[in-house]
């Protein structure tokens, strides 16, 4: 039997998952709080970072369709979608891939820069249909 670091339980060590380093060959925190640690991070980064929580996360994400709002991809690289946001008053814009995100930024999140770039793309045969 070990006590869980993190929620004060006792519980039996298949509870917990391995680890060679440790003095009994376990992890000090139980599978069950290892797995909340996560969500747990991503809820506070989401807070104090966008102000937004997670059901307002989710809810924006439902109000796109579960979609980028730029593209429309539903299968964002990295498992999640990134929170777009202006960063002269921090208000959020939307949820796009890692790839739309990248994109804007790298154009200074200029529409003038944009507007080119598609224009350009148009100009020369290589805009998709």
């Amino acid at each position: 039997m070990k006590t869980c670091t993190k929620c004060g339980a006792v519980k039996t060590f298949t509870e917990y998952s391995k680890d060679k380093k440790a003095r009994d060959g376990h992890k000090p925190a139980c599978k069950a709080c290892n797995k909340q640690d996560p969500i747990k991070k991503r809820e506070a980064h989401l807070k104090s970072t966008y102000g937004l929580s997670l059901q307002d996360y989710d809810n924006l994400l439902d109000k796109q369709g579960g979609a980028c709002a730029i593209c429309g991809t539903t299968n964002p690289q990295r498992g999640r979608f990134h929170v777009d946001h202006n960063h002269q008053t921090d208000v959020v814009r939307g949820l796009l891939c890692s790839n739309c995100n990248t994109a804007i930024g790298l154009l200074s999140d200029n529409p003038n820069y944009l507007d080119n770039a598609a224009a350009y793309l148009r100009s020369r045969g290589h805009a998709v249909p």
